[in-house]
């Protein structure tokens, strides 16, 4: 029998009819029985739950009494077991989670504060540290944008205050990120439905 972690399905036989009948009885819990069949759970299995699962099988206590009270012993032992796997995933889960979270806004902090640099996907990714995949896909979740919308919504409000304040197009460009004065008029009319000009003739 391979015991090592790949995915596969593990099958429980009854563990005695007895030990079933009095942990139904005293805690509510069905154990599998041969009259239902095998109990099937796809998981990688920790060692500890198949070393249970064989010692429940090779079980060498033939009087009755012994034998049940040795079976209901295993059977909360494997319950535990798979509990405690379970209640570890879930926590793990959620420390990753909240990871990935802080790494987001960490992302969105760099857009907004260093606006000017030339951010791309995998720039952002390796500064925060997350893969390209699950900055994307969190980024949208968290901001409601994706990166590129963000960083364009970001740079243009900037840039419209810094018109507002008298600052030429062209420093305005340099300031938002904005190597190419033709490429920021363009982008800026697109968002604001006005060219940058406009902006500074209002003053």
């Amino acid at each position: 029998m391979d015991a090592g972690p790949a995915r596969s399905a593990h099958y429980l036989d009854g563990i005695g009819a007895d030990a079933e009948r009095d942990g139904h009885r005293r805690w509510g819990v069905r154990l599998p029985s041969q009259k239902r069949g095998a109990v099937m759970v796809v998981s990688p299995a920790p060692p500890v739950l198949l070393q249970v699962a064989l010692q429940i099988a090779s079980c060498a206590y033939h009087q009755p009494d012994v034998r049940r009270l040795y079976l209901r012993a295993k059977a909360l032992e494997m319950l535990a077991v798979v509990v405690g796997t379970f209640l570890k995933a879930d926590r793990d889960a959620t420390m990753r989670a909240e990871r990935s979270q802080r790494k987001i806004l960490e992302a969105q902090r760099l857009i907004e504060t260093r606006m000017h640099e030339p951010w791309t996907i995998v720039r952002l990714a390796r500064a925060v540290g997350l893969n390209e995949k699950s900055l994307k896909a969190g980024f949208r979740t968290h901001v409601g944008h994706s990166i590129h919308v963000y960083l364009t919504k970001v740079r243009m409000e900037a840039a419209a205050n810094m018109l507002a304040e008298g600052q030429t197009v062209t420093e305005v460009a340099l300031a938002t990120g904005f190597a190419n004065l033709s490429h920021f008029s363009k982008t800026f009319r697109k968002a604001a439905g006005v060219p940058p000009s406009a902006v500074t003739r209002r003053r």
